[in-house]
């Protein structure tokens, strides 16, 4: 306030406005450019929510394969043994008279159509589901109530594309 009372009092008619006391030079702030890709984003989605948005996991797997029979042709393959891919779904546990575990599972195909599996005790000790992802899923094709349900005797979990943020 003191230099403004100078400067209105003072008899020169110029004022000295637009010199700093202290001059700071700045430089303007240059991001690299961001690179990223469609694997990575998928990855970020799977960590973040549990499972992929923009994709399924059939656009991470490693094989192109889709298995034998699709979900909405499973009727015509009644009594055969067939191999299906499909995307895990969910799993109900249940107990045998025996007091064996079993498992009743869904899934879905490359099309997006769902498809039931039953995991008899043998098959599910020696192949378990372990949760989320491609399963490759071989068994026979049986009708109950008019619903098709893949017995299965063999199951395996495909693998995923390399996560490119861990290299």
């Amino acid at each position: 306030m003191l230099w403004e009372a100078h400067l209105l009092l003072s008899k020169t008619s110029e004022r000295n406005q637009g010199i700093p006391l202290l001059e700071v030079a700045s430089r303007k702030a240059v991001l690299p450019p961001l690179e990223t890709s469609v694997l990575e984003d998928l990855y970020d989605e799977m960590e973040l929510l549990g499972f992929p948005v923009s994709a399924s996991f059939f656009d991470l797997a490693n094989s192109n394969y889709r298995g034998q029979v699709q979900a909405m042709d499973m009727m015509k393959f009644e009594g055969k043994t067939v191999r299906m891919v499909g995307d895990f779904v969910t799993d109900k546990r249940v107990r045998t008279k025996n007091n064996q575990e079993m498992k009743f599972g869904t899934f879905y195909d490359a099309n997006g159509e769902f498809f039931d599996s039953l995991h008899f005790p043998n098959s599910l000790k020696k192949y378990p589901l372990r949760g989320a992802g491609l399963y490759l899923l071989e068994g026979k094709v049986v009708i109950d109530f008019g619903c098709p349900t893949l017995e299965v005797s063999r199951c395996a979990k495909l693998s995923l594309k390399q996560d490119p943020r861990s290299e």
